[in-house]
């Protein structure tokens, strides 16, 4: 079981931010899409990292991982936002995606 780490102050405006940069690579998504883009997201960020399955929670950061989960975002670019980690490699279109 994950134990979440208090956060005040600094800490908890970092979390926060953190959290308003992150949502973003999943929730502009229509309702049916979100589930499968948070996984993703989280799958990309928790590489990006390198940090364990179980260490990649947001309210388990300290102040300096919010702040890199925030500059990563801001290199993420908008389409596609993630690729699909352990696939076969697809091209992106705007409608969907397609096999390469």
């Amino acid at each position: 079981m994950m134990r979440l780490l208090p956060a005040l102050g600094p800490v908890f405006r970092a979390r926060v931010a953190a959290h308003a940069a992150f949502d973003q690579l999943w929730k502009p998504y229509p309702e049916g899409e979100r589930f499968r883009r948070r996984a993703r997201a989280y799958i990309w960020l928790r590489r990006q990292m390198d940090l364990k399955e179980h260490e990649c929670h947001i309210a388990l950061f300290n102040e300096a991982q919010c702040q890199k989960v925030v500059e990563l975002v801001l290199h993420v670019p908008p389409w596609p936002a993630l690729p699909i980690p352990n696939e076969q490699a697809v091209t992106y279109t705007q409608e969907g995606r397609e096999h390469a």
